[in-house]
C-alpha cells in the first residue's frame, strides 16, 4: 500500500466483511471504513480509492459509496474536496478520535485490551490523605500556576533519577500533565512538515500521533528481541540526518524488550556528534522485571545539549495521576514551558504534592508491580501455550503487555474478537508504516481469570478468520 494512495483492491482487503455491519448498504460501508481508519490500517493523509471505482469492486451503487463518504466526513474521519480523492484527516478532531482512545471514551461491555494501563496502588490514597491543611494552605495562598513545576516534585525527581545514575538537578526538569503532553510538545518545539523523524518500528501510538499530525516523515527502525536494530539506526541517522530520533530503550512499548548495554554504546558512540535530537522515553522503565536497568541514552550522552529525557508518575503509580517531565537543557526547557503555557499554563499543584510524596517510595513501588506484572505475564504465556500454540512472540523484559504475532490479519481478527466481547489493539496502530499487520499487543495487567477469558475468545476469534481464510 502507498502511503499517500489506496487501490480499490486494497481497502477491500482491509474491509474484510463489510456486510458484517448494520443498517443500510452506505452505513455499512461507511462503519467498515470507519473502523479500518480508527485502528490505524490506513495512514493519515492518504487517498482513499475514487467513489466508482470503489463501488465496483464491492458491488454497489456508486451512490452508495458517496453517501458513505459523506458519512465519514460527517465524523471527520475524511475530508472531500470537489474534483479530488477523498483524504484520510490528519487534523486535531482526527487525532482526538484515533482508537489509541477507545478505551477510555468507550466503556462498553467488553474485556478490555486496548490499554496497558494499571490499576493504582494503594499509597497513592494513602498520599492524598496525608496532605496537610498547612501544606494546602500554603499551596493555595499562592496563584497556582508553575509553568516549570512545583520545586519539591523537580527535587523529589532529581533525587530520584540520580540515584539510579543518571545525574539531575532540579532545574533539569519541566514538569508536565503526563508523558503524552511531553512527547507533544517536543514534536510541536522539533518537528515541521517534511522534517524526518525515526523512531522504532512499532510504538508508542501517542508518540505517532505527535510527530505525523504535524506532517512529520516518519522513518520505522525494526525492533528485535534485543530491541532496535542499531545497526539500521545508525545507518538512517548517517544518510537521513534525521530532525529527531524518539526511542524507548527499555521496557519498549509495545513489545516490552530491553536495550542492551553494548547496543546503548554503540548507539551512543554514532550519535554523540549527529545533528539530530534523542528523545529518550522512559515511561515505562519503572516497570522493568529486573530490579536493576541498563544506564540510560542520557547518562551516556551526557553533556550533550541535543538530549531530551521524558518520564512519568502515571505508570508507576496510577494513571489518574497526570504527572509527567521532561530533561534537558535550560534553554530547551525555558522554550517548551512557552508552548506549554498556551495549553494549560500549567499542571496540577495538588497532583504534583501528590506525586512529590510518592517517588520517594519509588523504589518498593517497583518492587511490587515487578512481582504483579510478572505474575501476570506467566498466565498470559500460559494461556497462549494451551489455546493458541501457533502465535509467536517476544518474552518480554518489562511493561505491561506481550506482542504477538498471530500470522493472520490483525485487524480482521481483533474486528471477530471484538464481537465475541474483547476489545485488541491491532499491529497497525502501532506502526509508523501502518504495517505490523498480523500483530497485536494483549495487555496482562488484569486478573488470571480475565487473561484465561480473553484468551479462550481470542482463540474463537482466530479460528474463525482462518476458517475464512482456508
Amino acid at each position: 500500500m502507498s502511503s499517500s494512495s489506496l487501490t480499490p483492491a486494497e481497502l477491500t482487503r482491509l474491509l474484510g466483511d463489510w456486510s458484517a455491519y448494520t443498517g443500510t448498504l452506505s452505513q455499512q460501508v461507511a462503519a467498515a471504513i470507519s473502523e479500518v481508519i480508527l485502528s490505524a490500517a490506513i495512514p493519515t493523509g492518504a487517498r482513499l480509492p475514487s467513489q466508482r471505482s470503489l463501488a465496483e469492486t464491492l458491488g454497489v451503487a456508486r451512490g452508495t459509496v458517496s453517501d458513505a463518504f459523506d458519512q465519514l466526513a460527517l465524523s471527520g474521519l475524511v475530508d472531500l474536496n470537489p474534483g479530488a480523492r477523498a483524504r484520510v484527516r490528519g487534523s486535531a478532531t482526527a487525532a482526538r478520535t484515533t482508537a489509541r482512545l477507545d478505551s477510555f471514551s468507550d466503556r462498553t461491555n467488553l474485556i478490555d485490551l486496548s490499554s496497558g494501563a494499571l490499576p493504582g496502588l494503594d499509597e497513592v490514597t494513602t498520599a492524598f490523605q496525608t496532605l496537610d491543611p498547612d501544606s494546602l494552605r500554603s499551596l493555595v495562598r499562592g496563584d497556582g500556576y508553575e509553568p516549570h513545576g512545583l520545586l519539591a516534585l523537580r527535587e523529589a525527581i532529581a533525587a530520584d533519577l540520580s540515584a539510579r545514575g543518571t545525574t539531575t538537578a532540579p532545574d533539569d526538569l519541566l514538569i508536565t500533565s503526563g508523558a503524552q503532553q511531553a512527547v507533544w510538545l517536543c514534536a510541536q518545539m522539533l518537528t515541521a512538515a517534511g522534517d524526518v523523524a525515526v523512531m522504532e518500528e512499532p510504538t508508542y501510538r501517542g508518540a505517532i500521533e505527535a510527530f505525523g499530525n504535524l506532517g512529520a516523515r516518519l522513518i520505522g527502525v525494526p525492533v528485535t528481541s534485543a530491541g532496535v536494530d542499531v545497526d539500521h539506526l545508525i545507518h538512517l541517522v548517517k544518510r537521513m540526518r534525521p530532525r529527531v530520533v524518539y526511542l524507548q530503550p527499555t521496557a519498549h512499548n509495545p513489545t516490552g524488550v530491553t536495550m542492551s548495554l553494548a547496543s546503548r554504546r554503540a548507539l551512543v558512540a554514532a550519535l554523540q556528534d549527529a545533528e539530530t535530537t534523542v528523545i529518550e522515553d522512559t515511561s515505562t522503565a519503572d516497570l522493568l522485571f529486573e530490579a536493576s536497568a541498563p544506564p540510560t541514552l542520557t547518562r551516556l550522552l551526557h553533556g550533550s545539549t541535543r538530549v531530551l529525557m521524558i518520564g512519568t508518575v502515571s505508570k508507576l503509580w496510577w494513571g489518574g495521576l497526570r504527572v509527567g517531565w521532561i530533561k534537558g537543557e535550560r534553554g530547551l526547557l525555558r522554550h517548551l514551558a512557552e508552548l506549554r503555557k498556551g495549553i494549560d499554563l500549567s499542571g496540577s499543584p495538588v497532583d504534583q504534592m501528590v506525586a512529590s510524596r510518592l517517588i520517594p517510595l519509588s523504589s518498593e513501588a517497583r518492587a511490587k508491580r515487578r512481582e504483579s506484572l510478572a505474575a501476570g505475564r506467566d498466565a498470559l504465556l500460559r494461556a497462549l501455550r494451551a489455546e493458541l500454540p501457533t502465535w509467536s512472540y517476544f518474552t518480554p523484559s518489562g511493561g505491561t503487555g506481550l506482542w504477538v504475532d498471530t500470522h493472520v490479519d490483525s485487524v480482521r481478527l481483533t474486528r471477530v474478537a471484538r464481537d465475541l466481547g474483547v476489545r485488541v489493539v491491532p499491529g497497525p496502530s502501532f506502526s509508523v508504516t501502518s504495517g505490523m499487520r498480523t500483530y497485536v499487543r494483549l495487555p496482562f495487567g488484569g486478573s488470571e481469570e480475565t487473561i484465561w477469558s480473553a484468551t479462550e475468545a481470542l482463540a474463537t476469534a482466530f479460528n474463525a478468520v482462518q476458517r475464512n481464510d482456508a
